[in-house]
C-alpha cells in the first residue's frame, strides 16, 4: 500500500467517527412506552369527570337483584363512595311509592345500615343526600317509620340521626367560614363534591319526617336539638323558599299536641320567624299553607300548655298576624284548608281582644 492509500484510509477512519450515530432502540421504545402511558391516563380522567367511568363500570347492582340482596350489597360496599351512590339510587327506585317493600326494607333494619354509613362523611359528599333520600322514602310510611323510630330502636335512631344532621350543619358551616381556593386535585375514586346547601331542606323534612305521630320521637328530636337546628336554617337562609316551607311543614309536626316543642320554638323566636316567612312569600301559596298551619299550632289552646297562651298571642299580634292572615284569606279564596287555618287563628286571637 503507498502512501496515498494510507492517507485515504485514515480520511475514511475520521469521517466515520465524526459521523453521527444512530440513538439506541431501546431508550426510544420506552418513550413511546411513557407516551403512551400518560395518553391513556388522559382519557381515564376526561372519562372518570364525565361520569362514564362511574356508569360503566363500578355499579354493582342490577334490575334482577332482590330487595335482600341489594341491601347486602350495600352492607359490603360501604367503603366504596360510588358503588355505595348506585345502590342507594337502586334501593331508592325500588322502594319509590312501593308500601310493601318500604316496610320490608325497615323490618330488614336498613335505616340501621344507613345511619352507619352517613356516620364519618363530609357534608360536600354526594352520598349524604342519597341517603337522606332513601330515609324519607322509609318514613313516608306510617308502618315503616313506626317499625324504624320505636319498636327497633327505641329513639337510638332519632337520636343518632339528629347527632348526624348536627354534625353535618356544624361542619357545612365551618366549611364556609373557612374555604380558601385551593388547586383541584383528582382522585378516580372520590365521590362528587357538592355543598351542604343544596340538600339542607331534605334533611329538614327527614327531621318533621320521623316525628308524624309518634310522641316519644318528638321528644328525642327536641332532647337532642333538632328544632335548633331547623329555626337556625330558616332564620339564615331567609330567601330560600324550600328551607322556609319544609321548616315551617317540619315544626309543624313535630309541634303538634306536644307542649314542650311548642315552648322552645317559641322560646328561639319562632313566632317573628314565621310572620317574617308569610309576609316575605305571602305570594306562595304552598308556603303560606305550611306557615299559617304552624301559627294555628302555637296559637290554639292547649290544655297540656307549658308556656302562657297569652304571651305567645300577643307575640303573634305584635308581629302583625292578623293582618298577614287577613290577606291570606283574601288571596287564596278558593283553597278550603287555607280558609278553615285563617279561621281558626283569627278565632284564636280574638280571645285576647275579649
Amino acid at each position: 500500500m503507498n502512501v496515498h492509500d494510507d492517507e485515504v484510509a485514515d480520511m475514511e477512519f475520521f469521517s466515520d467517527s465524526m459521523r453521527p450515530q444512530p440513538a439506541a432502540k431501546f431508550p426510544l421504545e420506552r418513550a413511546y412506552f411513557a407516551v403512551a402511558i400518560g395518553l391513556t391516563v388522559v382519557v381515564l380522567i376526561i372519562l372518570c369527570n364525565h361520569g362514564i367511568w362511574r356508569k360503566t363500570s363500578l355499579s354493582k347492582v342490577s334490575d334482577g337483584d332482590s330487595l335482600s340482596t341489594a341491601i347486602a350489597k350495600f352492607r359490603m360496599s360501604i367503603s366504596s363512595p360510588h358503588d355505595v351512590f348506585n345502590i342507594l339510587v337502586f334501593l331508592r327506585k325500588k322502594l319509590h311509592k312501593n308500601p310493601s317493600v318500604i316496610v320490608a326494607a325497615a323490618e330488614a333494619c336498613l335505616t340501621k345500615y344507613l345511619l352507619e354509613c352517613l356516620q364519618d362523611l363530609p357534608p360536600d359528599d354526594e352520598r349524604v343526600p342519597a341517603v337522606i333520600d332513601l330515609m324519607n322514602e322509609l318514613w313516608s310510611n306510617p308502618e315503616a317509620r313506626r317499625l324504624d323510630l320505636e319498636e327497633h330502636s327505641e329513639e337510638k335512631y332519632t337520636k343518632s340521626f339528629i347527632g348526624i344532621v348536627k354534625k353535618l350543619s356544624e361542619s357545612a358551616k365551618e366549611d364556609a367560614a373557612t374555604t380558601v381556593e385551593k388547586p383541584s386535585t383528582f382522585s378516580m375514586f372520590a365521590p362528587r363534591k357538592i355543598t351542604y346547601s343544596m340538600y339542607e331542606y331534605k334533611i329538614i323534612m327527614a327531621v318533621g319526617m320521623m316525628a308524624i305521630d309518634l310522641p316519644r320521637v318528638q321528644s328525642a328530636v327536641g332532647d337532642e336539638g333538632g328544632l335548633g337546628v331547623i329555626i337556625d336554617a330558616m332564620d339564615s337562609r331567609r330567601q330560600d323558599p324550600r328551607i322556609n316551607k319544609w321548616g315551617c311543614w317540619a315544626l309543624m309536626h313535630l309541634t303538634f299536641n306536644h307542649p314542650p316543642n311548642k315552648r322552645e320554638v317559641v322560646q328561639r323566636g319562632g313566632i317573628p320567624i314565621v310572620t317574617r316567612i308569610l309576609t316575605s312569600f305571602i305570594d306562595r301559596e304552598d308556603i303560606v299553607q305550611q306557615a299559617l298551619a304552624l301559627i294555628l299550632n302555637l296559637v290554639a289552646d292547649d290544655f297540656q300548655t307549658k308556656i302562657s297562651l297569652s304571651d305567645v298571642r300577643q307575640m303573634a299580634l305584635t308581629h302583625g298576624i292578623v293582618d298577614i292572615t287577613q290577606e291570606a284569606e283574601k288571596r287564596y279564596r278558593g283553597n278550603q284548608n287555607l280558609q278553615r287555618l285563617c279561621k281558626a287563628i283569627l278565632d284564636a286571637l280574638i280571645k285576647e281582644w275579649s
